[in-house]
């Protein structure tokens, strides 16, 4: 089973392309690094899950999906860099 925090990133292949300016509009509008990743902001003391692994798990699915060598979309880049910039800060135990 999937935990439901993941299910919006890991919902759609990452060569499905209709999606993509989905995913793209959801993380242009986000308001916090969580919001960006899809993930929420207790997930390891919810259900156990090493929150690392997790938010690895976000970033790679989003960073396959958004890298603007793979995706020539409107906003690709810029989302790119802001799910790269949301990985840093919550990977960082101190910047968080």
């Amino acid at each position: 089973p999937v935990p439901y925090y993941l299910t919006f990133v890991m919902s759609s292949p990452p060569d499905s392309s209709s999606s993509i300016p989905i995913i793209i509009d959801r993380i242009v509008r986000s308001n916090n690094h969580y919001d960006t990743l899809g993930v929420v902001n207790n997930a390891a003391s919810s259900d156990g899950t090493d929150y690392g692994r997790v938010l690895k798990k976000a970033y790679r699915k989003l960073a396959l999906q958004l890298h603007p060598d793979k995706c020539r979309a409107d906003g690709a880049e810029e989302a790119f860099k802001k799910v790269s910039h949301a990985y840093a800060t919550l990977s960082n135990d101190e910047g968080r």
